[in-house]
Parts: C-alpha cells; structure tokens; sequence
C-alpha cells in the first residue's frame, strides 16, 4: 500500500491569497499569510507572498527557522505569545510578536537591545474568549513598559475572538 501525501496547489494558494489581498486592500488591510498549518514550509511562505501577502505568521519559532533557511527575508509575526526563553531568537528572526506577558516583553527587550534591533509588539487585550491577552486594566501599564522600552516598539493593539470559546466581536466589546 502507497504511503498517503498530499498535494499542494502552490497556485491556487497564490490566487487564494491575491482574492483575499485585494478585499481587505479595499478596506486598507493588510494581509499576512498564516503557514502554520504547513509546518512553515518555504514553497507556500513563497507562493502567499507572490499572491500579494505584506508577510507571515508563524506560531512555532522552528517554522519560522525553515522560512528564513528556505530563503524568506519578509517580515514574519510570531502568533503565539513567545516564552521567555525563546525572546533572542524571536527578536532574531521575526519582526513582531504578540505579547502579554511582562516578564517576555522584558526579555524581548534585553534580547532586542543586545541585537541592536527595535522589535515590534502587538499587546493583546483580553476580550473574553480567555485565550491570551491582558485586562483592560493592564493594558495601558503594559503599552507603556513598551513604549519606555528602548529595543522594543509598540506596533498595535491585538484581540482574539471566535477561537477558544466562541466570544463574538460586538460593537460594545470593540
């Protein structure tokens, strides 16, 4: 019996990502194109890029090392919120990273400044579906850590909706 595989239609990911581009485009959106599910497999990295992708996301810093050895210098976000031991390498080979963690964003920040680099974070705000992010009450102590850190930048602010439990984004929740 054959070994299962699978197929993957580099072009039909190309015109996948280049529809979906030129929706949010309308909307001023830009797109980064997620090869988690891949493993980080450079060869899709490639074909969402050359389908109009700004750049990637990864959650699992390994994958992230098989885009930047397949090649890939376009700027790349950690999904997941890094741990602490992971930050030089974060800082190293992604542009940005989701955090809301004190102690990591502080470990970033060292790693960022022994690489000479500015990293940017988005701080995620927890919306109820009590996956990751911080309280609206942590929020604005947090962004500030960031904006006093001198190997960091804050890029943006992040919440998760519709992925652990379901939590809908209403206008009263935004």
């Amino acid at each position: 019996m054959p070994a299962p595989t699978i197929a993957i239609d580099l072009e039909a990911i190309a015109e996948n990502t280049r529809a979906i581009v030129g929706r949010c485009a309308a909307q001023g959106v830009a797109v980064y194109g997620v090869t988690k599910a891949t493993g980080g497999l450079p060869m899709v990295g490639r074909a969402m890029l050359r389908g109009g992708a700004t750049g990637l996301g990864e959650s699992r810093i390994d994958n992230v090392r098989r885009l930047r050895r397949g090649g890939l210098t376009c700027p790349i976000m950690m999904l997941r919120i890094p741990s602490i031991t992971e930050a030089p390498d974060v800082v190293r080979l992604c542009d940005a990273s989701l955090n809301s963690e004190r102690a990591v964003l502080e470990a970033l920040d060292t790693a960022a400044v022994q690489q000479a680099r500015v990293h940017d974070v988005i701080v995620m705000l927890e919306m109820g579906d009590r996956r990751e992010g911080v309280s609206a009450e942590e929020l604005m102590p947090l962004c500030e850590l960031v904006l006093e850190s001198p190997g960091l930048r804050l890029a943006g602010l992040g919440a998760n909706f519709m992925c652990a439990s379901g939590v809908l984004p209403t206008m009263q929740k935004l």
